[in-house]
């Protein structure tokens, strides 16, 4: 957080008004801005990013590097996360998305999207991104 402050504070030097996107403390993902250690930042037009991979195991499915034991991965959307035993449906991702609501209700932060995905193989991959991008527009100011 210090760090970031600090490079805020010298672009603020520069440039007053540029809107600048900054990551949680710890993460990116909607969980982190639920979590009692965050803090804004103390200036303004501060937008604070997401990145959103959820389930893990679902989109990650595969993937390079990732140790995740695939008997036991959620192989379709909707389905059910093996690891958690939860249902992931629309309404599970909006429930992750909807921790950002009392950080963004509390200071005022205006959120992006700045990352999420899935492997396009992956059963239901179309329907995910289709609920992803529906609830980007609907919790943060904008997403890419």
């Amino acid at each position: 957080w210090e760090l970031e402050c600090e490079a805020i504070r010298r672009i603020r030097a520069i440039d007053p008004d540029r809107p600048i996107i900054a990551t949680a403390d710890g993460g990116t993902s909607p969980r982190e801005y639920a979590l009692a250690f965050m803090r804004p930042f103390p200036f303004k037009d501060v937008w604070y990013e997401i990145h959103f991979y959820s389930p893990l195991d679902y989109t990650h499915y595969q993937v390079i590097g990732r140790n995740i034991d695939i008997s036991k991965a959620t192989q379709t959307y909707p389905g059910i996360s093996v690891f958690k035993g939860d249902s992931w449906n629309r309404a599970k991702l909006e429930a992750v998305f909807n921790q950002t609501k009392p950080f963004a209700e509390k200071y005022g932060a205006r959120f992006f999207v700045g990352e999420f995905s899935v492997m396009r193989r992956m059963p239901g991959a179309d329907r995910w991104l289709d609920d992803v991008c529906d609830i980007s527009d609907k919790v943060s100011d904008f997403w890419t």
